[in-house]
């Protein structure tokens, strides 16, 4: 079972004030975080679950979750207008990513737009959901699923090609304390940059340099369409930026797949 003291000694925030809810087995820790948002919990909850038994990935995915993988959901209010909502998704990717480098040494890099990959291999993902009280926003839960100390012959077979733990990179267990507390403190970070430069500049500038998607040919599936093109950027909103044979697209969402 995970140490909430251990986490509770790492954290170093300046702007969350974390308040951990840990628990054994849930169907989603997104699912928790909600609820107690709209019953009034405040900026900075995290709850963090050993097992989920309906983890949520994008587009109402399955996020498979099995013992040793990280699963966290982090609670935040809006800032600057509600149009830069989804930015907290690439925001929180790129301290994911960040968390993981430090403290294991492995090259995570981000795909479009908030996987987490080792190689062409996804370790990590982050579902962010805005919830509403009636037409006013009052939080964003940003999910994070980290598959790390699970061996790869656990991952169900549909996705062994795909994706990767960290335990299957390294040979060795790491502490998931560890990566929950590095992984809160450079949200953390990251909310204060915005804060202080009244921009979402900067996370947009990190994301760009840690991206793997940008300048690859790609194909996109959004809803019932396919795109094909070359990935030249991303909006100040965070969709993807597509030059196709027709002319350049923005794509808000979709599945993209590296050719």
């Amino acid at each position: 079972m995970l140490d909430s003291q251990v986490i509770q000694r790492g954290l170093k925030t300046v702007v969350l004030k974390p308040e951990l809810i840990l628990v054994d087995t849930v169907d989603s820790t997104n699912s928790i975080a909600k609820g107690l948002i709209r019953r009034g919990a405040s900026e900075g909850l995290v709850v963090v679950a050993e097992n989920q038994l309906s983890g949520q990935g994008r587009q109402n995915r399955r996020w498979h979750s099995p013992v040793g993988g990280l699963y966290m959901s982090v609670t935040l209010r809006p800032r600057l207008s509600p149009e830069k909502t989804p930015l907290f998704g690439l925001l929180s990717a790129c301290a994911a990513a960040e968390a993981v480098r430090e403290m294991s040494g492995l090259q995570a890099r981000l795909k479009w737009p908030n996987d987490i990959m080792l190689g062409e291999r996804k370790v990590g993902g982050i579902l962010s959901e805005v919830v509403s009280v009636g037409e006013s926003i009052c939080g964003i839960v940003i999910g994070i699923g980290i598959n790390q100390n699970t061996p790869p012959s656990r991952l169900p077979d549909e996705i062994r090609e795909s994706a990767t733990t960290m335990l299957g990179e390294l040979g060795r267990e790491t502490s998931r304390e560890e990566l929950a507390y590095r992984t809160i403190n450079a949200i953390d970070r990251r909310v204060a940059n915005v804060e202080n430069s009244s921009s979402f500049s900067p996370v947009l500038d990190e994301w760009l340099k840690t991206n793997t998607t940008v300048g690859r040919q790609i194909r996109v599936h959004e809803g019932t369409d396919m795109i094909e093109g070359t990935a030249v950027g991303v909006t100040p909103l965070g969709s993807l930026r597509v030059k196709t044979a027709t002319g350049e697209k923005e794509l808000p969402i979709g599945d993209v797949l590296h050719v």
